[in-house]
């Protein structure tokens, strides 16, 4: 059975489910360019058809998420009304607060009721059934059918999916069963996004740059304030966002913390003056607070968990997840967030009219790969000088040794927003200001110092706490406290709290990859080294020959591993 599962919403994506495998996958933005585009993926779909040799007339069943009631949930937001009105908050800010709540029912209104049904009408057109699933039951089917745990709870939690922003699930031997909810007003993504959006960075998009941040400051200064936007409601065991203590909104926009948050260049909490480090510590040390809490209520005794859902970006809060002990192990779907509902409501489709039992997934290099004759051609057209080398790999590994930055471009492209090794970017862990002066060179402003990517055989050398059956640590979704020897010897890849987020490599899973960090290894010593997303500022990660020479040359970087062939950019030094 060959189903086409369509997302499109942010990161707007397509994915190909052949016999209950995800056989292809990719999101629109790695093709148009545009950074978490939202709306119809067409050559996501044009490239997941054509890499299985099929036409539109060969799918059995189109899927996509949008089920729903068809209207919000009347009696919730009742409910949250009567709190506010019973609340002790000012007259005006307990009017303001009733308006937003009408506004974010008028919201789902018009998703529930005109968009989402103008997109499912767009799919029906061309040709094949197409059959609906829930936002979070797509969620729960990408994480839960690719995680390998026969039974395990299943969590997941974002802005909102048509009636729910979390859901809690139970799944056991293929079967799915939903426990609980929260509310689509009571947003565990809203909360840190709003933040994100005060602090002056984009809501959705740079989320990553506030828990670099984060590590930086003192949480006891503004964990106060914070803990009355967000809680956890062990009775109904549900997430709440306090909308009746007069601070937080459902919406990235939040009129309301410039009367509680001044930002400033030095805290003073009299005042109400804080920087940025300290509200985003308080901000992150929060949102653990509650989803730790949440976790550790779950009485099921000691389980396993799979995440899903944008708020699972969060690799410090998975590590705290996975710290518990009533918890065996954690498995985060590496494309967490919106681009992964694709492949969610496919697999989830397929588990409905087929049957489906989870099975580990070694991999997510699911997209466009290229050969190194089309690789050529295109190194032709650009008229650049190169080398080619059958041991692409030892030469890469000896490159690295020296201190020099290679991008690395080769086989299928990753799935999902980590760079898993063949659209990356290298470079030895020794150097701590690299963070500076490579970021100066691709024009990008980032908090968090770049990941390691170390072999399986060498992980617990440098990973506190690594386990081998730790799948989640195979696709940059975890931090992990690090030992030492590693703090000492590769500070370039462990933030200002010990910890480093990294990628954890097997041969059988990447062998070209695997030997450049394995020779690396026999080279210098160093268990890791450096792997970030090939890609310039604001741009999505390269996709194409074209897109990596052109972010290798405007990058400035020194080298270029590209197929078999290696381009070196002499002119570096001249230009920086």
């Amino acid at each position: 059975m060959n189903i086409l599962g369509i997302n499109f919403l942010s990161e707007a994506s397509a994915a190909l489910v052949q016999d209950g495998n995800i056989v292809s996958a990719a999101s629109e933005e790695r093709f148009n360019r545009i950074k978490l585009f939202a709306g119809y993926p067409e050559k996501a779909i044009e490239y997941v058809l054509k890499s299985a040799g099929l036409k539109i007339t060969d799918i059995d069943i189109i899927s996509t998420t949008g089920k729903s009631p068809g209207k919000p949930n009347q009696k919730a937001y009742d409910e949250k009304k009567a709190a506010i009105n019973a609340s002790t908050i000012p007259q005006d800010i307990k009017e303001h607060q009733l308006k937003k709540l009408q506004e974010r029912y008028d919201r789902e209104v018009y998703v529930l009721g005109e968009r989402t049904p103008n997109n499912i009408k767009k799919l029906e057109k061309l040709g094949p059934k197409v059959e609906v699933v829930e936002h979070h039951s797509a969620h729960v089917a990408a994480t839960y059918y690719c995680s390998g745990f026969k039974e395990s709870l299943v969590i997941t939690a974002d802005g909102w999916g048509e009636n729910a922003s979390n859901v809690l699930y139970q799944a056991k031997d293929g079967e799915i069963t939903k426990l609980n909810y929260s509310n689509t007003f009571d947003s565990l993504g809203y909360y840190y996004g709003s933040m994100t959006k005060f602090l002056g960075y984009r809501p959705h998009r740079h989320e990553g740059k506030i828990l670099g941040l984060a590590a930086m400051g003192d949480p006891s200064k503004v964990s106060p304030i914070m803990r009355k936007m967000i809680g956890f409601d062990k009775e109904n065991q549900r997430f709440v966002g306090k909308m009746e203590e007069g601070i937080y909104l459902p919406f990235f926009e939040n009129d309301n913390l410039s009367r509680v948050l001044k930002v400033g260049a030095k805290t003073d909490v009299a005042k109400g003056i804080f920087t940025k480090e300290d509200i985003s510590a308080g901000l992150q040390n929060v949102l653990e607070e509650v989803v730790v809490d949440y976790v550790k209520n779950l009485n099921f005794g000691e389980t396993n968990i799979a995440l899903a859902g944008g708020v699972f970006a969060n690799v410090k809060l998975n590590q705290r997840i996975r710290e518990l002990p009533n918890v065996k192990n954690v498995f985060i779907y590496p494309n967490m967030g919106d681009g992964g509902l694709a492949a969610g409501s496919a697999l989830q489709v397929y588990a409905e009219k087929v049957g489906l039992k989870p099975s580990r997934i070694r991999d997510v290099y699911l997209g466009p790969s290229f050969s190194n004759e089309e690789i050529l051609e295109e190194i032709k057209k650009q008229s650049i000088e190169f080398e080619e080398h059958k041991d692409i790999e030892g030469r890469v590994a000896e490159i690295l040794s020296e201190n020099k930055v290679v991008a690395r471009f080769d086989g299928r492209m990753e799935w999902g927003p980590r760079a898993l090794g063949n659209r990356t970017i290298m470079y030895s862990p020794t150097d701590k200001t690299v963070n500076d002066w490579l970021n100066k060179r691709l024009n990008r402003t980032e908090f968090m110092p770049f990941a390691p990517v170390s072999i399986k055989e060498n992980a617990k050398k440098s990973y506190i706490g690594y386990k081998d059956e730790h799948l989640a640590a195979d696709f940059m979704t975890m931090t992990y406290d690090c030992t030492d020897e590693m703090k000492k010897t590769q500070p370039a890849v462990v933030h200002v709290d010990g910890t480093a987020r990294p990628q954890i490599i097997e041969e059988a899973v990447n062998k070209s990859y695997y030997n450049i960090v394995k020779n690396f290894y026999k080279l210098t010593g160093l268990t890791s080294t450096i792997n970030t997303s090939f890609n310039m500022h604001e741009e999505p990660i390269v996709c194409t020959p074209f897109d990596a020479i052109r972010s290798f040359k405007t990058g400035h970087l020194d080298y270029l591993a590209i197929g078999n062939y290696l381009l070196e950019n002499k002119s570096v030094s001249d230009v920086l």
